[in-house]
């Protein structure tokens, strides 16, 4: 019986039997993961880091959430979420887990799919302290301060590299659903200015919406939102029977 698997059991073995849409389901054969192979959903609570990385194109700031979500092909041959590489490791992007949103947040940030990347290091727990025109001083965690995209100093940037004490004007704030809309009550087109950065507390789990994790028998292993997880079904696999011994 097929089973979404947002709702299939944790470290058990899984045959991935179908997956609902085209582009969901064309993402999974990209990043090598298709329809009758096994799988896990592993029972693990993730810790969630933004990282820095570097381009042809540049220095860039990604999101924790983010990171989880993009696959990365090492030049040995692995492939591995984003936020699971090392420091100087190098590669290029496989692909994503989620939809067109942070394909095309990524391409903002000046990354395609395909593009070659050098990881640079996963970056501590930040709060960003802004000054707006309307809401007055915003705190944002860094993951945060990184969806935020602008120009500087005559220059395109995030707000976790602009320089404090320069207006920052909003070109696109990254995201999901409305992600380009509004977040801590700033809108595209608003002027802020970086007042202090300032070390935080790592964000509690229970803040986040933990994702699904599985992982494939060639150890694959692979981070989708729970809105995606739903639209992949899978089913017991199969297990031997136990060998009786003879009477």
């Amino acid at each position: 019986m097929n089973i979404p698997l947002i709702d299939a059991p944790k470290n058990t073995t899984l045959l991935l039997s179908s997956v609902k849409g085209t582009a969901l389901r064309h993402r999974l054969r990209r990043m090598g993961l298709f329809e009758g192979e096994q799988i896990v959903r592993l029972d693990e609570e993730v810790r969630v880091q933004p990282v820095r990385i570097r381009s042809e194109k540049g220095t860039v700031v990604v999101s924790g959430g983010m990171a989880m979500k993009i696959v990365v092909h090492l030049d040995d041959g692995r492939k591995l979420p984003l936020m699971e590489m090392n420091p100087r490791e190098q590669g290029h992007i496989e692909g994503v887990t989620c939809g067109r949103a942070l394909q095309s947040a990524l391409a903002i940030l000046g990354i395609d799919l395909d593009a070659r990347i050098t990881f640079v290091r996963r970056l501590p727990p930040m709060e960003y302290v802004v000054e707006t025109a309307d809401a007055g001083l915003l705190h944002l965690p860094e993951g945060m301060a990184a969806k935020v995209v602008g120009t500087c100093g005559g220059k395109k940037t995030q707000l976790v590299q602009a320089t404090s004490g320069e207006p920052f004007v909003i070109t696109h704030i990254l995201g999901g659903k409305g992600g380009g809309t509004g977040m801590y009550g700033m809108r595209v087109g608003d002027e802020l200015m970086l007042n202090n950065v300032r070390s935080a507390q790592a964000l509690p789990m229970g803040q986040i919406k933990s994702p699904v994790i599985v992982t494939s028998p060639a150890g694959l292993r692979l981070f989708f939102e729970r809105m995606d997880a739903a639209g992949i079904l899978v089913q017991l696999a199969e297990q031997p029977d136990e060998e009786r011994p003879e009477s």
